[in-house]
């Protein structure tokens, strides 16, 4: 019995030796693609959030400058 390691290693290697290879590692593309562009707007929304916060905090305050 193959152990699961085993098992999506050769559902890799076919999946790049099948004719449909191409069209499937396309939608696989766009699929990692498309997490990674939620993983930014999620990450993007908390740093705009701090950002706005610490410029809300310096509003009004002086600068000492040399």
């Amino acid at each position: 019995m193959k152990s699961a390691v085993q098992k999506v290693k050769t559902s890799l290697l076919n999946f790049h030796e099948n004719e449909d290879g191409d069209a499937m590692q396309t939608v696989m593309i766009i699929a990692v693609a498309a997490m990674v562009v939620v993983a930014i707007i999620a990450v993007g929304n908390k740093l705009v959030t701090w950002g706005s916060g610490k410029v809300d905090d310096m509003t009004g305050t002086e600068i000492d400058t040399p």
